[in-house]
């Protein structure tokens, strides 16, 4: 008799380590080891971390690794964390933008959208030399790799021009075809560094036209996972885009490979208490139980600030608030967890 319980299910969390909702900044005397503790306690044995190529090449022949996330990836690896690195951002070089394209983003309020507007098609070669270094560098911390961030949506903008060249718009949603030329890129480089490093596509936000662009131009074969972020939206999860999307992998052959969540979760100000623990629970139970799901991350583990100089600007998405206070809901999540494990052991 099959087990009806999942066994590969491998729960984990986003943690804003640093500020401004990055890892950069992070303090490393007080709060990293108490989110470390934090993590220890729920018992979830994979994190995301963010490995910027914006910041380890800030020139076309300048490779410099953050030492933040070296310090990160290095302290989660001595806690038997298995890590999940999430390729993204581009160098300003690399990119397109020209000093009226930022201004734009300046005025628009989305300055901080300019790392990760779509790299030129003219970079592959520079991008997949830098990847080549980069896995020399994490390869011996991390085997589990996912390529850009939403890039159906605003994690890959596209400067709008007019006849005249000049930007006037900012458009989201990303272009798949340039996404699944460095998909196929980033692939080929993890896997003849070693057949055995796991890469998902994807990183999607709610548009399964995308993922249909990616199999039309002929991504299938460069990913083993496809990864998403079915937010609920008043719901625990988004149910019926997860199994559009699972609908549309097996259409396409893919049946074999799993899903990853590598987001998924709920801004506390839209929820009470009792509704934010019962949307752990349902999720998790939800979880355990959809074998073609191997990887969840819940986003966040803690609330960060989006400026950190403003106070107000706290995102209220954790499992802990900003001062690392624990939410009902932490203790939900972590005897939950402590079921799982038990049912199957």
């Amino acid at each position: 008799m099959k087990n009806k319980y999942n066994p590969h299910l491998v729960l984990g969390a986003r943690v804003v380590f640093g500020k401004n909702g990055s890892n950069l900044g992070a303090d490393f005397e007080k709060k990293v080891p108490h989110l470390l503790e934090l993590i220890a306690e729920l018992k979830v044995t994979t994190v995301r971390v963010p490995l910027n190529w914006a910041c380890n090449q800030p020139g076309p022949n300048k490779i410099s690794w953050e030492p933040t996330a070296d310090k990160i990836i290095s302290l989660l690896h001595q806690k038997n964390i298995e890590i999940v690195g999430n390729l993204s951002s581009v160098p300003r070089w690399a990119s397109e933008l020209e000093k009226k394209d930022c201004d734009l983003f300046r005025k628009k309020g989305v300055a901080n959208l300019m790392n990760v507007v779509q790299p030129k098609k003219t970079a592959l070669p520079e991008y997949s030399h830098y990847l080549t270094q980069a896995l020399d560098h994490y390869g011996k911390y991390i085997k589990y790799y996912e390529f850009w961030n939403e890039p159906d949506g605003m994690g890959w903008p596209i400067i709008k021009r007019n006849e005249q060249g000049t930007p006037i718009d900012i458009i989201y949603g990303g272009n798949p075809e340039l996404y699944t030329a460095y998909l196929k890129a980033t692939y080929e480089v993890i896997k003849n560094k070693n057949p055995d490093f796991q890469l998902a596509g994807g990183s999607l936000e709610s548009h399964t036209s995308f993922l249909e662009d990616m199999y039309k131009f002929n991504g299938a074969a460069y990913f083993d996972a496809l990864s998403i972020h079915p937010y609920g939206n008043g719901s625990a999860l988004n149910y019926k885009w997860i199994d559009e999307i699972r609908n549309t992998m097996v259409q396409h052959g893919d049946e074999h490979k799993p899903l990853w969540l590598t987001e998924y979760g709920w801004n506390i100000d839209q929820l009470t208490e009792k509704q934010h623990g019962e949307f752990v629970q349902e999720c998790l139970t939800y979880l355990q139980k959809t074998p073609f799901i191997t990887i969840a991350h819940i986003h966040t583990l803690n609330d960060w600030r989006i400026e950190e100089t403003n106070p107000d600007s706290v995102a209220k998405m954790g499992l802990v608030d900003y001062s690392l206070k624990k939410r009902p809901a932490f203790f939900t999540f972590q005897q939950c967890v402590k079921e799982i494990k038990d049912k199957n052991d």
